[in-house]
């Protein structure tokens, strides 16, 4: 029930925000190149998250073979692990986008 409520508030955010962007003035031409660099960035994202996640517990492993200190796994289950790959995937894209 509550991932049906999550995909009925995301849709309806959506939805609105379309409503808003064309009421403004915006290309509907546009929205297609919008939707792809949407997902251009997700995948980014993805990579970044999953790269963040295996040096952390390759460096975890290391520190715990190495000495005798114990840092649990679990410190990566952290939201801020999200939010940080995020802010590099958005600084790697913005990146690409101008070299480019």
């Amino acid at each position: 029930m509550s991932v049906l409520f999550l995909f009925g508030l995301l849709a309806a955010s959506f939805i609105v925000a379309a409503a808003i962007a064309l009421r403004v003035g915006l290309s509907p031409r546009l929205a297609r190149r919008a939707g792809l660099a949407t997902l251009e960035f997700t995948g980014l994202w993805t990579v970044c998250l999953v790269f963040d996640l295996a040096l952390g517990t390759a460096a975890i492993l290391g520190l715990r073979g190495f000495t005798q200190a114990f840092v649990s796994i679990y410190v990566l289950n952290d939201v801020s692990v999200v939010v940080v790959s995020a802010l590099q995937a958005f600084a790697l894209y913005a990146w690409f986008i101008r070299s480019a």
